[in-house]
């Protein structure tokens, strides 16, 4: 939300008076670049964030409320299964929120690189590499979160299966110590 605003609050016009570009200018000189995220990329890009955290929230409600496997005997197994399933859910939803703001990140850092000129405040470059690092940072982060949920949904069955059974002997060992 903080680079959506930020991006919106600096950006200027461009021609065909859309805000998805950035400008500076000094007494004898202007400069702009475009794409630039402002409101014209940031606002729908927030919402979409915003649904999709609302979709993931109500999803891992979901995995929370409802039994997967069914019956007493599957107790064990039925909660590793929910706390896998969410982690998996979890990991999606980095990976759905980091990759298009990771890029609109890294793209409106490279056109505020591209516009800043000599007479413009250093604070401006500073800020564009910022959001350059931040961008690309947020789109590894992207890529590991995928696939973490991939490795993790594939072996989710066996992982369960050896979790409960896991459980299902260390009451027998404790025993056995005393």
């Amino acid at each position: 939300m903080v680079f959506v605003i930020f991006a919106g609050v600096t950006a200027s016009t461009d021609d065909l008076g859309f805000s998805r570009s950035i400008a500076f200018s000094a007494e004898d000189r202007a400069s702009s670049s475009s794409p630039y995220a402002g409101w014209f990329y940031g606002t729908p890009l927030l919402g979409a964030c915003a649904a999709l955290v609302a979709v993931a929230i109500l999803t891992l409600r979901r995995i929370s409320a409802a039994p997967a496997l069914p019956g007493p005997a599957l107790h064990n197994l039925d909660g590793i299964w929910r706390r896998e399933s969410m982690r998996i859910v979890s990991a999606i939803t980095v990976f759905a929120v980091t990759l298009p703001l990771g890029g609109a990140a890294a793209i409106s850092g490279r056109a505020m690189l591209n516009a800043v000129f000599p007479g413009v405040d250093s604070t401006w470059t500073v800020l564009g590499i910022g959001l350059l690092i931040g961008g690309a940072t947020c789109l590894v982060l992207a890529a590991l979160s995928i696939s973490l949920a991939t490795r993790r949904a594939f072996v989710l069955p066996r992982s369960s299966i050896l979790a409960a059974g896991m459980q299902a002997i260390a009451p027998e060992v404790a025993g056995t110590h005393s």
